[in-house]
């Protein structure tokens, strides 16, 4: 009898890590042995095998041998009550590098079949649940199978330049009281760059398909009176991998993370990926200290000259989350 997956969390839009990495693997899924939808219950709505509104996203729930949690929420801790109690197999995976409340964390471990963390380098939890049998490390990263074209006027923006550094975020987010994705941090040594380098026909592009922080970014802009023809910001949504292609070199400049997309896309393909130092960063991510603008600089500057030295190629973590199904199923 063919089993059935559902998956619990975020379909795009909006764009980000986590939304991507659902619309990548259900796609993946329509070939294999399972029957798999998504349920995104913000938009109540099901993806996928069992599409469809309201009722749709009740049966999916009621059917499914096997729920796949990737919510953020304290949500997900009722969901995982509610499969147990419907007699349901329950995967959870963290997709992030922090955990807030520790035995909230680890009440929800007991009640699962298998938890996937997607960096155990800067977790900090009980190194009982990093070693059990039923904790995987898996990283979020899948390549896209396909990806869309620029928009005209952006490609038109970004054709003949020499230097083009790019970087995005989801949306207006703060942490601990700071731009969660750095857009300062990266604004500011841009404009360190630029003022060093006035011949180089350089451009920094600003992805946010939110348009939230379009007066956080303008005025930090203000602040280092970049000239205008040398930044775009780019407040609607495009395909940010198409975007990377493009690119001499990518930023990541979250002050808090987990395993970024960004990250993995960028060394998928090639494109010098320059990250904070928040968490652990893959092989062949150029590092810079998180609130160092000027050591981002720095960075740069060495991209720039063409001494990356980029060595790493991701990997395709699919068929080791479909191992997971496979022995939780099993038990």
């Amino acid at each position: 009898m063919i089993k059935k997956v559902l998956l619990i969390g975020n379909y795009p839009p909006p764009i980000g890590g986590v939304s991507m990495h659902l619309e990548r693997f259900l796609l993946e899924m329509q070939n294999e042995k399972y029957i798999t939808s998504l349920l995104d219950i913000k938009k109540r709505k099901v993806f996928g095998a069992e599409s469809g509104g309201f009722f749709a996203c009740i049966n999916s729930f009621i059917s499914a041998d096997l729920i796949h949690i990737h919510l953020s929420t304290n949500l997900k801790n009722i969901i995982v009550t509610l499969a147990i109690i419907l007699g349901k197999k329950v995967v959870y995976t963290h997709h992030n590098s922090r955990v807030t409340d520790v035995r909230n964390f680890v009440k929800l471990f007991n009640m699962l079949d298998h938890l996937i963390l997607v960096n155990d380098r800067s977790i900090q939890i009980d190194k009982k649940i990093l070693n059990s049998q039923k904790t995987s490390v898996i990283p979020a990263f899948l390549p896209p199978k396909k990806y869309n074209k620029l928009d005209d006027d952006l490609r038109r923006r970004i054709t003949g330049i020499d230097f083009l550094v790019t970087t995005n975020c989801s949306n207006k987010s703060e942490f601990n009281g700071k731009d969660l994705y750095g857009f300062d941090i990266i604004i500011a040594a841009y404009a360190q760059f630029c003022d060093e380098n006035k011949s180089v026909n350089s451009l920094l592009v600003l992805v946010d398909p939110s348009n939230t922080s379009s007066e956080f970014t303008n005025n930090c802009l203000r602040k280092h009176n970049i000239p205008i023809s040398k930044v775009i910001f780019w407040g609607q949504s495009v395909d940010f991998y198409s975007l990377m292609l493009e690119s001499n070199a990518v930023i990541r400049g979250t002050r808090s993370d987990g395993d970024s997309l960004t990250v993995r896309e960028a060394l998928y393909n090639g494109t010098p990926i320059i990250a904070s130092d928040c968490t652990w960063r893959p092989n062949g991510t150029i590092t810079y200290e998180t609130e160092s603008s000027h050591e981002l600089f720095s960075k740069l500057k060495i991209v720039y000259a063409n001494k990356s030295n980029l060595v790493y190629k991701s990997e395709d973590y699919f068929y080791k989350i479909l191992n997971v199904y496979d022995k939780v199923i099993q038990r």
